[in-house]
């Protein structure tokens, strides 16, 4: 979307790894009678939100870290020592940023100077829907031209676990 959004560069983070499948659901069996939420269906987090089953997976291991901690002191401490030695892997997300019509958003992410202004009017809604509307435009007649455009729905629900993946 430049030059509305300007890439960084990438981060760096770490998440934990999920267990097992088995493992999984044998965690939340003995987990949501417990701590499940009547407004999100006895589920510990609402599912209907994004990334769903990481979310639901940072959350049963926030329970099992609360309960070790206010239970015993040496198996939380344990268990802290298993998450950050075996269950977290490395991943790189790009980070990116609007100059939103400022000439210094850089320096003011980074060192935290006061933004100046230069051209606001650029960014505003109307200039952004119209430059969006050009390249979705520009891209269905591509796909279009090309005999690329998709007319049926593709349904994956009766399909083997691989097609799901596609």
């Amino acid at each position: 979307m430049e030059p509305f959004v300007i890439g960084f560069g990438l981060t760096q983070s770490a998440v934990l790894m999920y267990p097992l499948a088995n493992i999984y659901c044998e965690l939340r069996k003995h987990i949501e009678p417990i701590y499940g939420i009547p407004e999100f269906n006895g589920r510990v987090t609402n599912i209907g939100k994004s990334s769903p089953k990481q979310r639901e997976f940072n959350r049963l291991i926030s329970i099992i870290g609360e309960n070790l901690k206010s239970l015993d002191n040496e198996k939380f401490k344990e268990f802290q020592k298993l998450k950050k030695e075996h269950m977290r892997v490395k991943t790189q997300k790009g980070y990116y940023y609007s100059t939103l019509g400022y000439e210094n958003v850089k320096e003011h992410i980074i060192t935290g100077v006061p933004l100046i202004e230069k051209d606001r009017n650029r960014y505003d809604f109307n200039n952004l829907f119209d430059w969006w509307v050009r390249k979705a435009t520009n891209y269905y007649n591509t796909l279009k031209d090309n005999n690329k455009f998709r007319t049926i729905l593709e349904d994956y629900r009766n399909g083997d676990i691989i097609d799901l993946i596609r």
